[in-house]
């Protein structure tokens, strides 16, 4: 194992000490719907599977200077930072077609997931309705 690995339980460790202290204050989700019957319009019962990230990792959101510099986010993205390293590239970028992030209970598209040590970096979008 790497220093990086073995550093991973103790960084998610001060990670959920930030989240008890009320430092954390949005939640995470990524979601999958599933739906009853077969194809993207399938009519019946939605039934939703979330994989909240806990600790809750860091969330704020896009400045007009990042977006000017970066011209891949808008004013308004969501940058998700120091998500756990736990989590695999699968669980955090489903294949599934119908799947989102949820960020305090607003459904969000991926724009960006990037691996940086000891965890993830997303940029998230919310969606319409």
């Amino acid at each position: 194992m790497t220093l990086a690995a073995d550093l991973i339980p103790v960084v998610d460790s001060a990670r959920s000490l930030i989240q008890d202290l009320g430092f954390r204050t949005k939640a995470v989700a990524v979601r999958v719907t599933t739906r009853a019957g077969s194809g993207l319009g399938a009519i019946g019962t939605q039934t939703h599977s979330d994989l909240e990230l806990d600790p809750w990792p860091r969330v704020r959101r896009v400045t007009s200077v990042e977006s000017r510099n970066a011209g891949l986010y808008e004013v308004g993205d969501y940058i998700i930072d120091r998500i756990s390293a736990t989590y695999t590239e699968a669980q955090l970028r489903k294949t599934s077609r119908e799947w989102c992030w949820r960020v305090d209970g607003d459904d969000c598209k991926l724009i960006t997931l990037d691996y940086r040590p000891l965890g993830w970096y997303a940029v998230v979008r919310r969606t319409l309705r």
